[in-house]
């Protein structure tokens, strides 16, 4: 009998799919348990031949490839894939990760010890072989340490769960836990916070979910679990990765009445400090210093001023208003 549905949106991923999947496999919960939906978000130049095949050698996982006609992005998807799931527990993750053996059964038994949480949130690490051989991937992973980690680990500083709730601002745990890279969340109320779909670049619709979960009144927990991040980065990819999220910022502070300008320059600033102080002790960065800086400065330039007018024309191309 399905308990838990994993919902996987792709756009032009199907390739890479087999990674996570062999990684659904090792889960330490029960197979039968389980369904995977993969949600193809308008990827072109599918087989059927193709799909069936993937289902057919992923068919302990009791695999399903559903198929939106256009791409609307991932906050859609996830919407398309939670309609047509059964699972009591819905589970988020992505088609260039991989999921250590115990992910699902360390959510669970979260659910199981604590009946008032209504969903729950790590993060992503690239693996270290990748932050020494890519200098995208590091800098992408120092983000992450300055804008998302010391809200996780505050969190994570006490045991006692109302001691936790205590010690942290909710809003900011549920920031920390708002990575639909690794999150899951009660079926009842996935029913009730849908994704919002006028995030249609992928890049903060799932911050903006765990955002409105918390403000629905329900318990987001953040916890200090990683799951790896594979996406191969190149100086493309990156520059990418830097306009998506730009626009998901864009959409983010609009709806959130926030100051986009404003915040990505302290941010800019805070995140040349941390590179600094990190060489002085870390070989690593020592030696990729300055590339790391000059990447900062593409990077913020990028979500602070070309999103910022981008993101007006993206959202009245795609027909959204905010």
């Amino acid at each position: 009998m399905i308990e838990y549905s994993v919902i996987i949106p792709t756009y032009k991923g199907f390739k890479r799919l087999s990674i996570v999947l062999n990684s659904l496999c090792r889960q330490s919960v029960a197979k039968e348990k389980i369904e995977v939906i993969v949600v193809n978000d308008g990827s072109p130049g599918l087989s059927k031949n193709a799909i069936d095949s993937l289902c057919r050698f992923y068919a302990e996982l009791n695999l399903r490839v559903l198929h939106m006609p256009v791409n609307r992005g991932p906050a859609a998807a996830r919407n398309f894939g939670v309609a047509n799931s059964i699972g009591k527990i819905i589970f988020f993750t992505d088609d260039d990760c991989e999921i250590p053996a115990l992910w699902m059964e360390t959510h669970l038994n979260i659910y199981r010890d604590h009946s008032e949480i209504s969903a729950i949130g790590g993060w992503y690490t690239f693996p270290l072989y990748m932050q020494r051989q890519n200098i995208y991937a590091l800098f992408l992973e120092l983000r992450s340490q300055i804008v998302f980690y010391p809200f996780l680990y505050q969190a994570m500083d006490s045991n006692l769960f109302a001691e936790r709730n205590e010690r942290m601002p909710e809003a900011h745990l549920a920031f920390a836990a708002g990575n639909t890279a690794n999150f899951s969340i009660k079926r009842l109320v996935a029913a009730k916070v849908k994704f919002d779909e006028r995030f249609i670049a992928p890049g903060y619709e799932d911050s903006f979910y765990a955002t409105s979960i918390q403000k629905a009144g329900f318990i987001v927990y953040s916890i200090p679990f990683f799951v790896y991040n594979l996406k191969a980065m190149t100086l493309k990819n990156f520059i990418k990765t830097a306009i998506s999220r730009g626009l998901g910022l864009y959409v983010f502070n609009r709806l959130m009445s926030l100051n986009t300008p404003f915040g990505q320059r302290m941010m800019r600033r805070k995140f040349i400090r941390y590179v600094k102080c990190k060489a002085t002790t870390s070989p690593l960065i020592r030696g990729k210093k300055i590339a790391l800086i000059f990447l900062v400065y593409i990077y913020f330039f990028i979500v602070t001023y070309f999103d910022f007018w981008y993101g007006r024309i993206y959202q009245r191309k795609r027909g959204v208003s905010l």
